[in-house]
Order: structure tokens, then C-alpha cells, then sequence
């Protein structure tokens, strides 16, 4: 075929050239090069949309102008169309979505993937907590809100990490003293309250932890016997330091947390002496005061006050963890 590769026609005979050289109008030679011709013409592109194209064709740098608006599944689309007022029609309605509109019309899934931010943001993974959007390092992630949940543990168990938890606050409290018995042949001192401590951790998904809540000190029911401490508070599991905070005791001695970030020692309880005729207060915890003599303790990890005069003391508060996360 006449075309070179590069879109040049060139024909097969000059009728000039044969005139030069003495050759006759030859039907043959005719036939030739209008045949040549005419399968040039066959592989063009013709104005009426007769010759659909066959291959891809290269635009050389220069543009396709005045097209229509694209309206079709498979229609090219235009500058204005894309960039000026752009148009999504929903594939099971007929409404339409432009760009500036505010209306509760329909948009396909795929037109709001590609065409507005969700191919930026990675998928949010299944969790029943709040999340925002952060941005780190030029990549963009779903966090936990800022708002944290905060958890009350007043019985023992064990807490599995959430999947998007890395990181936990954990406080806890030891249980209280129960108060000593008391029929006037001795001094008396309330029960002391139990000790508080405080750690971050770093913890992973899906790992299970144990929260172990202290048990106040029991009662006693003998005459002119100290009371009995009250059980530790402790936070446990794989890979992390355990932090313990004592129980308080029925002596001036107060035990400090131990595995702590911060350790607040529980409240050293009152005495007083044989027959004053007062009862002493129990010792006050970080989550209340103490209580007055002849009571039970009255918050978390709180002892419980001196006796005067009875066989049967009161008791503390059993002791607590507060998680934040």
C-alpha cells in the first residue's frame, strides 16, 4: 500500500514521467495506481463515521477539539465535562451528581472511589470505637478518637486488647483494712487504706491481660484484735512489667507500688488511746477521705475506722483499676 508508515501517499506511476518516456495511457498501468489510490482512501477515517478506527492513534501533541459531551459508558469525555462542571450519572437512576450540587441525588460506587478521595484513605478496619482521620509522614490512617474510654474494674478478670489499642493508662488501688475489735483493755486503730499506683503501658492487639482487684481486709469478730489487711490491686499479662499496689494494714507500716510510673501511698489510719471514749477514723485512700471512727471505709481501697468498746469490727472498701485507653 501507498502510505509509508508515517501518513505520505505516494503514488505508484507519474503520468508525466510517462509521458517523458514515451509510454502510452496503458489501461493496466491505470487500473494500478487507481487501485492504489483508492486503498489509500479505504484506510482513512471518514468524516460520516462510515470507517470506524482500527488501531490507536497517535494525536502527534496536538488536541481533539470541539468534542460533545460524553454521555455514554464508553464516550471519551471533554476538558469541560472532567474540570468545569463535571457530571456522574448513577448507573440505576437517572439522577445526577455535579459537582456544586447539595441535593440527595445518587452517585455510582465507582464514581466516588475514583473521582473524589476514597482511593486516598486506607480502608477503616472493623472496631466498635470512634475514629478520626491522622495524617503521618505524608500517609493517611484512622486513629482512635480523642475522646478514650474509660474502664471501672471492681471484680477480677482478664481484658483482650482491642485491635487498634497500642498503648493503655492503667491505675490501681489496693483494698482497704478492715478496723481492729476493742473492749477497752487496749489502744485501737482504724484500718489503713490500700496504696495507689499509676503506669502507661505499651500493649499489642488481640493479647489478653489480667486485672487483678483487691479484696478489703475481713472483718474480725474477736475482742481486741488488729484488723486484717486488705488484698493487692494488680496489672499483669505477656511482655509488660506487673504493677502491684498494696492492700492497706492494720500497722503504721504503708507499702509503696511497685512496677509504677507514680505510687501514692493509702492514708495511715488514726488511734487513740484506752478508754478516751473516741473512736479513731479509718485511713483515707486516693479516690476518697477516711471515714469516720466506729464506720466502714466509704470509697475505693479506703480503711475502716477503730471500734470502741465492741467485739465486731467494720471493714474497708474493696480496691479498684481505672483504665483509660
Amino acid at each position: 500500500m501507498s502510505f509509508n508508515g508515517v501518513g505520505l501517499f505516494t503514488r505508484i506511476y507519474q503520468w508525466v514521467n510517462d509521458e517523458a518516456l514515451g509510454l502510452n495511457v496503458d489501461a493496466t498501468r491505470t487500473d494500478t495506481d487507481s487501485n492504489d489510490i483508492a486503498a489509500g482512501l479505504s484506510n482513512c477515517v471518514t468524516r460520516d463515521g462510515q470507517s470506524p478506527w482500527v488501531n490507536n492513534l497517535p494525536a502527534g501533541g496536538f488536541k481533539l477539539t470541539g468534542l460533545g459531551v460524553g454521555s455514554m459508558t464508553a464516550d471519551s469525555v471533554n476538558y469541560g465535562q472532567v474540570f468545569v462542571n463535571p457530571v456522574f450519572t448513577n448507573a440505576s437512576s437517572s439522577n445526577t451528581v455535579l459537582a456544586n450540587d447539595n441535593s440527595l441525588k445518587l452517585a455510582t460506587t465507582a464514581m466516588v472511589q475514583q473521582v473524589a478521595f476514597s482511593a486516598a484513605l486506607p480502608a477503616q478496619p472493623a472496631s466498635a470505637t470512634l475514629k478520626h482521620l491522622t495524617s503521618a509522614n505524608g500517609a493517611a490512617a484512622w486513629s482512635r478518637a480523642i475522646i478514650p474510654i474509660v474502664e471501672v474494674v471492681t471484680v477480677s478478670d482478664t481484658w483482650i486488647c482491642p485491635p487498634d489499642v497500642t498503648r493503655i493508662e492503667v491505675w490501681g488501688t489496693g483494698a482497704g483494712a478492715s478496723g481492729p475489735t476493742n473492749n477497752g483493755a487496749q489502744p485501737i486503730r482504724g484500718g489503713n487504706g490500700g496504696t495507689t499506683g499509676m503506669k502507661v503501658f505499651t500493649v499489642v492487639p488481640g493479647v489478653t491481660y489480667t486485672r487483678s482487684v483487691g479484696v478489703k481486709g475481713a472483718q474480725v469478730v474477736t475482742a481486741n484484735t488488729v484488723g486484717n489487711p486488705g488484698a493487692a490491686t494488680s496489672f499483669s499479662g505477656p511482655g509488660i512489667p506487673t504493677m502491684t499496689c498494696p492492700g492497706g494494714t492494720a500497722t503504721t507500716v504503708v507499702s509503696p507500688a511497685t512496677g509504677a510510673d507514680i505510687s501514692i501511698p493509702g492514708g495511715v489510719a488514726h488511734d487513740s488511746v484506752t478508754n478516751s471514749g473516741t473512736a479513731p477514723p479509718g485511713g483515707a485512700s486516693y479516690w476518697s477521705g477516711s471515714c469516720a471512727g466506729n464506720n466502714d471505709g466509704v470509697g475505693y481501697g479506703s480503711g475502716a475506722g477503730g471500734v470502741l468498746g465492741v467485739t465486731t469490727s467494720r471493714v474497708g472498701v474493696d480496691g479498684v483499676i481505672v483504665m483509660r485507653y
